[in-house]
């Protein structure tokens, strides 16, 4: 069900983008510029509007069409799709093959929309009333962080960016916790010890958790002073004052990180840094 289910939904999306109109946005050096926002865009089932520069695109070539789909599928999970909980399975599905897709000109700045659209849905739902949660809802949600998981594996250079790195670890502080301690604009920041966890349930928990390992053991790891196959990270104190905008001398040592952290023994056998 679920194969005929992707089949139906690759096929209504690929005669969708042979009609489909896309402006161009294009700097004067001919790179790609992202000035779109989401509430100019709208969607009618013969137009969609893809921001992207297909102008300098061959409108067949698989690059074109990894774009096109990988544009429409996201911005109709996040509007239309995100009631319907069986197509936004089938469609976040669909979003974990693109990601695995193997495409000689991958596009950066499409992959880190991507991961920020589905980071949006995964709040949205999240966010929803309690009487609308249900075993479909949460699922829908394991769902979208399992994908962008896939995401962040197969495009491991997101995770250099640091708003796709900030936006990665929001949602795994709302996935764990059930809120964020950065709230809306002008809301009073609530720091992390002092928050209560009430996860939205208990497996969205796991999928949290199961995405901060991966961004964990991804950020820093390539290239590794032990080769590819290695299994550490180049994750250290230095790159995570850094991350946390604690830290503005660029002549950093080890010793001054060091300091900025406390260290605790868990079960004898793990080592906690805060």
């Amino acid at each position: 069900v679920l194969f005929l289910c992707l089949l139906v939904m690759f096929l209504f999306l690929f005669f969708d983008m042979l009609d489909t109109v896309s402006p161009v946005s294009v700097s004067s050096e001919g790179t790609l510029t992202d000035d779109w926002e989401p509430s100019n865009l709208y969607f009618s089932d013969t137009e969609i509007f893809v921001p992207a520069a297909f102008s300098t695109l061959n409108k067949n070539s698989a690059h074109a069409l990894f774009v096109r789909a990988t544009y429409l599928v996201c911005h109709r999970l996040i509007s239309s799709w995100k009631t319907d909980l069986n197509v936004s399975l089938a469609a976040l599905e669909l979003l974990s093959g693109l990601a695995r897709t193997h495409i000689r000109e991958t596009d950066a700045l499409e992959c880190k929309r991507a991961v920020k659209w589905l980071c949006d849905y995964i709040m949205y739902q999240c966010w929803r009333p309690p009487p609308a949660h249900s075993k479909d809802l949460h699922s829908s949600i394991v769902a979208a962080f399992q994908c962008a998981e896939v995401w962040l594996v197969a495009h491991p250079y997101l995770l250099q960016d640091k708003d796709t790195l900030h936006t990665a670890l929001e949602v795994v502080e709302l996935g764990i916790s059930g809120t964020k301690s950065q709230g809306k604009p002008g809301e009073t920041i609530k720091m992390k010890d002092e928050k209560e966890l009430k996860p939205v349930s208990m497996r969205v928990r796991d999928a949290a958790e199961s995405l901060l390992t991966v961004i964990l053991e991804q950020v820093g790891y390539f290239p590794s002073p032990c080769g590819a196959e290695s299994l550490s990270c180049l994750l250290d104190e230095i790159a995570l004052v850094k991350y946390c905008n604690s830290w503005r001398d660029e002549n950093a040592t080890q010793a001054m990180a060091v300091s900025k952290f406390r260290y605790f023994v868990l079960e004898n056998s793990i080592v906690l840094a805060l």
